[in-house]
């Protein structure tokens, strides 16, 4: 199956906005961290403090050259930046971490900016056979972006001290 047969088998019968994915990069550091220190991103966080911008450059850096991290940049039809979406693996098990622009809520782009950021994972990183999501469970909006987006289960989990709720979506990539 070509890649984007396979992206389109991944994203399965989901209508949703249209929007595209890139590789992050070093000029998109600042703009990750005005995400990441917005109040609702900081209140649906484990760690509700302010990012200090040192600590989140030296994160940036780190996570630019790590072997086992992606981070895509979701832009829509226009080019304009909405919002991003980061993978950390370790050997066949990936943790999937979202952040939307705060003028991008509640247009449906969570589910969307979720599953293409999952198909374009499983192309790349083929070992990759579950992926997991770690949700507050006063987060209502990311948890049905990510149901929307394929995931599954609704266990009860700490995460940093914080309750969480643990949803899953298997990639299909362990039937190969």
């Amino acid at each position: 199956m070509s890649q984007p047969e396979r992206q389109q088998s991944i994203m399965g019968e989901m209508v949703a906005p249209s929007i595209s994915l890139r590789d992050c990069g070093p000029a998109d550091s600042e703009l990750l961290l005005a995400w990441g220190n917005d109040p609702a991103v900081r209140a649906s966080a484990f760690s509700t403090a302010i990012i200090d911008s040192e600590e989140h450059q030296a994160w940036f850096a780190r996570k630019m050259v790590d072997p086992h991290c992606r981070i895509y940049l979701a832009e829509n039809g226009q080019g304009m930046s909405v919002g991003q979406v980061r993978f950390d693996w370790e050997g066949t098990e990936a943790e999937i971490d979202v952040t939307l622009a705060s003028d991008q809520r509640g247009r449906g782009l969570g589910a969307a900016l979720i599953g293409e950021g999952v198909a374009r994972l499983v192309v790349e990183q083929p070992q990759i056979v579950a992926i997991h999501a770690h949700i507050k469970p006063e987060n209502q909006a990311s948890l049905a972006a990510f149901k929307r987006a394929g995931f599954s289960g609704e266990e009860t989990v700490v995460v940093g001290g914080s309750k969480a709720i643990h949803c899953v979506r298997r990639t299909g990539n362990e039937e190969k």
